[in-house]
């Protein structure tokens, strides 16, 4: 069993791990920096050409969307670190406090100030971490968060325990 206390910087940090390695989430980034770096070659390339500046307009666009181009990943990550902190603090990511998770022959089960929650085995999908977090994912976008404060040890031996546990995939 783990214990620890679940506070909004985790659940931001959920947010953001998603944000960086979910393929829908990638996907999206991508659209957003294709469609924003036209926008902004149109924005500027087309009321220059109007006046007559045809190629000024054309060099400021192509300028000016390349930058917004290259620098589109660390704003979009500045925009999404933002948001899920605004909503961590209006409680729109779920609640802190303290947090207790385990497992038996039956699932993963966590005891939250929210209230108690339990996945079957069949339900947990895989384990992320990154350097402060681990997350045990039971659905596209949805992970018990285990901050990794709490101790590596007792972290990995959790982890451990609960990838035996994860029905494998018959092949």
């Amino acid at each position: 069993m783990l214990e620890f206390e679940l506070t909004a910087d985790d659940l931001v940090a959920y947010n953001l791990h998603g944000f960086r390695t979910a393929p829908a989430m990638k996907q999206q980034r991508e659209v957003y920096r294709i469609w924003m770096s036209l926008l902004a070659f149109v924005a500027l390339a087309l009321p220059s050409a109007m006046v007559g500046l045809v190629i000024e307009g054309l060099v400021i666009g192509t300028v000016v969307a390349l930058i917004l181009w290259l620098l589109w990943p660390e704003l979009w990550l500045w925009v999404t670190k933002r948001s899920a902190m605004h909503l961590a603090k209006t409680g729109g990511l779920g609640v802190p406090g303290p947090c207790r998770l385990w497992f038996d022959e039956d699932g993963v089960h966590d005891a939250t100030p929210a209230g108690t929650s339990s996945v079957g085995w069949q339900e947990v999908d895989r384990i992320e971490q990154d350097s402060d977090h681990a997350f045990i994912f039971v659905g596209p976008a949805e992970a018990y968060v285990i901050p990794k404060r709490i101790g590596e040890g007792p972290v990995r031996e959790f982890l451990d325990e609960v990838r035996l546990r994860i029905p494998q995939p018959a092949s």
